[in-house]
């Protein structure tokens, strides 16, 4: 999807935005005391593939005169590994074949993921200000599959029909909760109590069988206090 992998360009273009900002003098205005932003987006592969959405709300605080803590709470509507989603494709096939009747799998793995960190933010005087920074947490993942003409056919239905999976959930359940590390790039801006930001996420979770790594591009606005 060439409008999806585009979005790979995103942190060479922050990038680009910032690099004038290094030879400037260090900021005469500090980065808000706080800031409270709702925040939307999408969420793709490791490929910029499988768009999902992901919407989040994130707090801010300042520590440092160009150094924010931070605090986001996010959700993403499907995680699903290409491996289980090849494996949900032929699941359906062996079954039609096996049983001589049509079986149809579809699924998804919803996210909801919570992160604290820190975010440097580039010593200029300006309102726009590039930023990089990093975080953990924790990611939750809970697994629906569904089959055309019985529904629902989560958890041991699934596994004990096909014997597949893929490692990120155990066989026998619906969800399972990761630890959660990601990095971070933006352009945050403060226009009077007004706060919008424009982000980069990588994010990865660890302690699969299958890698779970995704990007997250954002748009944010929300209210700060200087």
């Amino acid at each position: 999807m060439t409008v999806v992998k585009s979005l790979s360009l995103l942190p060479v273009v922050l990038l680009a935005v910032a690099w004038p900002a290094l030879g400037q003098e260090t900021a005469a205005n500090p980065a808000p005391r706080f800031y409270f932003t709702g925040i939307g987006g999408v969420a793709v592969n490791t490929d910029f593939e499988r768009p999902a959405t992901a919407v989040a709300v994130e707090f801010g605080e300042r520590v440092h005169q160009d150094v924010q803590a931070y605090a986001v709470v996010s959700y993403v509507g499907n995680l699903m590994s290409e491996r289980m989603r090849a494996n949900l494709v032929n699941a359906g096939a062996t079954l039609t074949q096996s049983s001589g009747v049509p079986w149809e799998f579809k699924g998804r793995d919803r996210g909801m993921a919570f992160a604290a960190g820190g975010k440097y933010l580039m010593p200029i005087d300006s309102s726009v200000r590039p930023y990089f920074g990093a975080g953990l947490g924790m990611l939750n993942l809970k697994r629906e599959i569904t089959e055309r003409d019985l529904g629902e056919v989560s958890g041991d239905f699934f596994y004990g029909l096909t014997g597949l999976n893929d490692g990120v959930i155990e066989p026998t359940e619906t969800s399972v909760t990761r630890p959660l590390a990601e990095i971070v790039v933006g352009v945050s801006s403060v226009s009077g109590r007004a706060y919008f930001d424009i982000a980069y996420r990588y994010r990865k979770g660890f302690h699969t069988f299958e890698s779970l790594s995704f990007s997250q591009v954002t748009f944010g606005v929300g209210v700060a206090w200087p």
